[in-house]
């Protein structure tokens, strides 16, 4: 059984009335695995102070920006941004974005999110680069490999 890592601040319990979630985007960035053409997913290392999951891996996303505009446009906009600011990675506007799921934070949670996930295919020839701030590490995961690592108590993946 893994280790379940400290919550962050943002993540304490709320007993009185719901906080409106914000509106987020995340990118499920795949490739397929040199070797023997696995499919990989990229996953992020939050940092320790991160007041939302800290030191929890995660796809790139974060919260939707005015600038980013509104609905599945702006979330999609949201999406390339935060990808680009955590990673390093550039989508551009002819790259795929494919929603594929939508979760709502529990309302018991101080901070919540509405979060659309799109999958996305990762550019040719580019690599991410963590920005030491919000991730301060990354990896290429197959899906049985993350949740393993998980089990084991080498990585925390989020809920």
């Amino acid at each position: 059984m893994p280790n379940l890592p400290e919550p962050g601040s943002a993540e304490a319990v709320n007993l009185g009335e719901p906080t409106e979630p914000r509106e987020a985007a995340t990118v499920i960035l795949l490739r397929d695995r040199e070797e023997d053409g696995s499919l990989e997913v990229l996953l992020l290392r939050r940092s320790a102070e991160s007041r939302f999951m800290p030191s929890v891996w995660v796809f790139p996303g974060g919260s939707l920006d005015p600038e980013d505009g509104e609905g599945m446009h702006g979330l999609a906009v949201c999406a390339r941004r935060e990808l680009q600011e955590e990673s390093s990675i550039e989508l551009d506007e002819s790259a795929r974005l494919i929603p594929l799921a939508r979760w709502v934070t529990p309302e018991v949670v101080t901070r919540r999110f509405d979060t659309w996930f799109f999958a996305a295919a990762v550019p040719q020839g580019q690599e991410p680069e963590h920005d030491r701030g919000e991730s301060v590490d990354s990896g290429w995961f197959t899906p049985s490999e993350a949740l393993d690592a998980c089990r084991r108590g080498r990585i925390n993946l989020p809920p």
